[in-house]
């Protein structure tokens, strides 16, 4: 695995967190508090999310196709894999195999990620499992 210790983490994020279901190692990645997708969130709601899309959507991991630098930023491209096997949203469990696709900009400060944005084809998911997206009840 060649290139600078933030390519590194980057990619250790991937496999750690969204492949081996290791949620925690989150703490060493972001900052206590950081962007995502332009809002403040902390590290702990960080967490109960991942562990959301995990619980919901089992066999989940993370096929890392590139990671570049662009000055203080990282993106890498990714495809998401996994089974859905318990309701999500609106949706109910379907048992079925998706396939996405990701791109993530990580922003580092002092080996943390302060700022990440992060966009995913969600649309082919719900294709997917043969529903479209709705809103949730209140």
């Amino acid at each position: 695995m060649a290139g600078s210790a933030n390519e590194k983490r980057v990619r250790r994020y991937w496999i750690e967190v969204w492949s081996k279901g290791n949620v925690e190692a989150v703490r060493d990645f972001y900052a206590p508090v950081f962007e995502l997708n332009g809002e403040e969130t902390s590290v702990e709601d960080f967490v109960r999310n991942a562990r959301s899309w995990l619980d919901h959507f089992t066999d989940f991991s993370v096929e890392i196709q590139q990671v570049f630098e662009c000055g203080p930023a990282f993106v890498s491209r990714v495809i998401y894999h996994a089974t859905h096997t318990a309701d999500f949203k609106t949706v109910p469990a379907q048992g079925k195999r998706v396939e996405l696709s990701g791109i993530d900009i990580f922003e580092f400060r002092e080996e943390r990620v302060i700022r990440h944005w992060h966009e995913a084809d969600h649309s082919a998911m719900f294709r997917q499992l043969g529903t479209e997206p709705r809103p949730v009840a209140a």
